[in-house]
């Protein structure tokens, strides 16, 4: 017999020196510099920025106050990002950890990233297989679910493969390193995604698209407002820049920026205390939003365990009989696979006997059998091997997967089945269910969300699964004989997929967004990190492969799928809260750019300063808009996000010019001051906000009502107590016939309104 020496010391360091090692990129999610780089430098901020600095140095200090809001967003935005990363980092593909390896003839235990290629190891029961490796002497049991998908356990002997990522659940090996490093076949998988997923969010890219366009607009209009208010008669340098700036500030939503980052943030600090960790801000609207979910079966929907159902007494025997067999095979079987695991947890009591022969299950003789002294011999396996060439009435329950019980008055000789055996009964086995997963697909049914099982186990195997768990079933597929080109078609009709390799199950995501779906992918293996990327958004639980929960914007914690109804309810409350409060955001942003182009081309001067639409802006959108948008809102997303702004947000909008212009263009007649028509402004602007927080906000509840007096409440206060600060002057020397046209622009604020919402509500 050779003995196995493994690697030398001079051979280990070659083999690192050629980079045939495992140690592993460092580049897998973005670096502390590039997020504090991305979420400081955007156009968004830089435009702030200037404005800050150029009213700074005008002296304007006071209006410089909504800098405020662009730091508390960049600061969430780099919190959330370098939170995720830290996350991303933890996460690698193959459990760090030691591993017991030869080199120079001694055993020793070095950390996995250490193995290189050609080094020996010795793996057992419970280990993780670290690298691609071929047995040299040994056999064991392997799980690869996480990188087939198949349940199923597979007997590897002398000379066979073992891959990266599988689990040792039974025997003991020694292996040599044949891939290490990228080479390895779970880490060509991963190749072919990125660790950080990109945000996908409907919300986020309408704000980034308005943002964009305002970027281009800027500085040619800003340009021109800026160049007809310092030429007017008495204009002045600050003048023009406080108008110039007030009309660019008030065209960019900052808040809405804010308030949704601080929306999804606090949603996901919510769901963290449902066990559910999501890897990026926008996951929970992505979820919120998919009509089509698909599964993975092994250790998704189910824990990855056997469990007996129950049991079919065959003719001639009773209960008792197939008890006996059962606890006989508890006791005496030295096989520790899933199913002898299932056994041993349903028998009540124990059997005493002697044991005379043992023959283990394998994968390819499928079946195992004990002789005693005392009940002679106890098969059990595939009724068809058993019985081979023989006549068995069958008994079985279509809806489990079933094993034959036999029994022989002979012993085994030489591995062979004796010829007198009988049929006991048949022991009924099903996987073990996560707990709840019934009334959790239930949930998503009842929402409208098409579900679909995607497996690499057997078709057959899969249906039978769920049977328990889906009502409705339409024809069970095997992708195995399904080409590229017929995915599309089979995605429509079918519910049920298996074997389905990992190209097939991101081709099938892939086909089903073709076609206009939402679609959401929740698996735990290797195999299925494909499909977990393509997809609009992807969860896995904790449990299962590093790989999974790398590449998913959402982990679960405690394993449990029932999590994802609740990522769905809380994503419906941030979306349709915020689509809602986007509304009074944009109300602002309209009013902005008409104003500005109404003013570049007239001899008028801009009535209002940054001080006062930081004011307006905090009373009728950024505090309602913030305590609103935590209200409960689980209705289901179905109304546009674009329609659903301009319907709420382009009457009030309007409605604003007008009054403004109204009230500008009558300065010159009531013969008021500058800060009087500023007061008239804002109150103008402030009723049309709070009119619009009452339509978009019903029913009114207490808390809606609190809202709005808080609103009308700080409006008066500012006016009276801090009119100055805000140049607002109110009260100083005010003629009767500006106090009446004050309150002839509140009554035409809301008739307005009201009337250009009825305008469009018809136009749909």
């Amino acid at each position: 017999m050779n003995t196995i020496t493994g690697l030398k010391s001079s051979e280990v360091l070659k083999m690192r020196k050629a980079g045939k090692c495992n140690k592993q990129e460092k580049n897998s999610s973005k670096s502390y510099g590039k997020i504090l780089f991305e979420n400081i430098f955007t156009v968004f901020n830089v435009v702030n920025a200037v404005l800050a600095v150029l009213l700074f140095i005008s002296g304007s200090i006071k209006n410089c106050l909504f800098i405020i809001v662009v730091i508390s967003n960049t600061l969430i935005g780099i919190i959330q990002e370098i939170r995720a990363k830290k996350t991303v980092d933890k996460l690698t593909i193959i459990n760090t950890g030691r591993i017991n390896v030869i080199r120079n003839g001694k055993p020793q235990s070095v950390p996995v990233h250490e193995l290189v290629l050609g080094d020996v190891i010795s793996i057992g029961r419970g280990e993780q297989i670290p690298n691609d490796c071929k047995i040299l002497s040994g056999n064991c049991e392997v799980n690869e679910s996480l990188l087939t998908g198949e349940s199923d356990p597979i007997i590897k002997n002398k000379g066979d493969k073992l891959y990266s990522g599988s689990y040792i659940i039974g025997g003991k090996a020694v292996c040599e390193i044949v891939s290490a490093g990228n080479d390895n076949y779970a880490d060509k998988l991963l190749k072919q995604i990125k660790c950080m997923n990109q945000p996908n969010s409907e919300i986020v890219q309408f704000i980034n698209k308005i943002i964009l366009i305002i970027a281009f607009s800027i500085i040619p209009i800003g340009g021109l407002l800026f160049y007809n208010q310092y030429t007017l008669s008495d204009g002045t340098y600050k003048e023009a820049l406080t108008g110039t700036a007030t009309a660019v500030i008030g065209m960019i939503p900052e808040g809405l920026i804010l308030l949704t980052s601080t929306v999804f943030a606090v949603g996901i600090i919510r769901l963290s205390k449902n066990n559910v960790l999501s890897q990026d801000l926008y996951a929970l609207e992505a979820m919120a939003r998919i009509d089509v979910l698909c599964l993975d079966k092994t250790g998704t929907i189910t824990t990855g365990k056997m469990k007996v159902a129950g049991t079919v007494t065959a003719s001639g025997f009773n209960d008792n009989d197939v008890e006996k067999a059962l606890r006989i095979i508890a006791v005496c079987s030295e096989d520790n696979n899933d199913v002898i695991k299932a056994i041993r947890l349903y028998v009540k009591s124990n059997e005493n006997c002697t044991v005379q022969t043992r023959v283990p299950f394998t994968s390819e003789r499928k079946w195992s059998a004990i002789t005693t002294k005392e009940y002679g011999t106890i098969i059990m396996g595939a009724k068809e091997i058993i019985f081979s060439g023989k006549s068995i009435v069958s008994e079985t329950d279509d809806n489990y997967r079933n094993i034959a019980l036999a029994v022989s008055e002979r012993g085994i000789k030489n591995n062979a089945i004796p010829d007198d055996i009988k049929l006991i009964g048949y022991v009924k086995f099903t996987e073990e269910l996560r707990n709840g997963i019934k009334e959790t697909l239930s949930y998503f049914i009842k929402q409208g969300v098409e579900i679909k099982i995607i497996s690499g186990d057997s078709p057959n195997t899969v249906q039978r699964l769920c049977r328990g768990i889906l009502k409705e079933e339409k024809q069970c597929i095997d992708m195995s004989v399904v080409s590229e080109e017929e995915i599309k078609k089979s995605v429509e009709n079918n519910k049920i997929f298996g074997r389905v390799s990992p190209e097939q199950k991101r081709l099938i995501i892939s086909a089903l967004k073709g076609s206009g779906h939402r679609v959401g992918m929740v698996g735990d293996g290797v195999n299925d990190v494909l499909a977990l990327k393509e997809s609009d958004c992807s969860a896995a639980p904790v449990s299962g492969s590093s790989a999974a929960r790398n590449t998913a914007r959402l982990v679960l914690l405690d394993s449990d799928i029932a999590s994802l109804a609740d990522v769905v309810k809380e994503g419906r409350r941030c979306v349709n809260n915020l689509q809602r409060s986007a509304s009074l955001f944009f109300v602002k942003t309209i009013f902005s750019v008409i104003m500005s182009l109404v003013f570049m081309i007239t001899n008028l001067r801009y009535p209002l300063e940054p001080i006062q639409m930081t004011l307006v802006s905090g009373l009728t959108i950024g505090f309602p808009s913030f305590v609103l948008s935590f209200l409960k809102n689980t209705k289901r997303i179905k109304t546009n996000i674009v329609h659903s702004i301009v319907r709420n947000s382009l009457p009030a909008a309007l409605t604003s010019v007008i009054t403004v212009l109204c009230i500008v263009s009558l300065a010159v007649v009531l013969n008021i001051t500058d800060e009087q028509v500023s007061g008239l402004c804002v109150i103008s602007l402030a009723i049309t906000g709070i009119t619009l927080t009452i339509k978009i906000y019903k029913p009114i509840t207490k808390i809606k009502l609190f809202v709005t007096v808080v609103q009308i409440g700080g409006l008066v206060s500012v006016l009276v107590l801090w009119a100055d600060f805000f140049n607002v002057a109110f009260f100083v020397e005010i003629p009767f016939l500006y106090i009446a046209t004050a309150v002839i622009v509140l009554i035409l604020n809301i008739a307005i309104i009201n009337w250009f919402s009825e305008m469009i509500d018809h136009i749909k």
